[in-house]
């Protein structure tokens, strides 16, 4: 209940207390318990103190990833779109590692990853060493998901239990 609680506090730094929680310490049991709430997570921005908002949002992807939960193929993209620039030139690189993971499934968003290169390339009022690097790191991501030959046993989210 503390996790689903601060999971969805508005504050960007109260979510971002969980990053360590979410990125070590969740068993695959955890992590499914709490799908649902990791995926809101990844997929709803807070909308307070949002220069820590990406915090949970790269935990609850890597806690997803770690468990090859088929959904996080689909946030990983999402989060990559949505994500704020601060820090946005490295941490495209850690979301491209985490859907790599997802070997072959990963085809899935071959052309999502096409269309965020040019979603970067418009990024004019970004440094351009910074765009640079972030449309190398999908440009990277796409040779090897493309190269990539063999898929763990993926997992699904099962349905959110309803509220008693």
């Amino acid at each position: 209940p503390a996790i689903r609680a601060i999971s969805k506090n508005a504050d960007g730094m109260a979510r971002a207390t969980l990053t360590h929680t979410l990125t070590n310490l969740l068993t695959l049991e955890d992590v499914t318990a709490l799908a649902p709430d990791i995926l809101e997570a990844i997929d709803v921005p807070c909308p307070a103190d949002t220069m820590f908002a990406n915090e949970i949002r790269m935990a609850g992807l890597r806690a997803l990833a770690k468990y090859h939960f088929k959904d996080g193929i689909r946030v990983s993209v999402t989060f990559a779109q949505t994500q704020s620039r601060h820090g946005s030139e490295s941490r495209t690189g850690e979301i491209m590692k985490e859907l790599l993971r997802y070997g072959t499934a990963a085809k899935a968003v071959l052309p999502d990853l096409k269309k965020l290169i040019v979603q970067y390339q418009g990024e004019t009022d970004f440094p351009d060493w910074a765009r640079k690097q972030k449309i190398a790191s999908v440009e990277a991501a796409i040779k090897a998901i493309e190269a990539t030959t063999t898929q763990p046993e993926l997992r699904t989210i099962p349905p959110a239990k309803p509220k008693q």
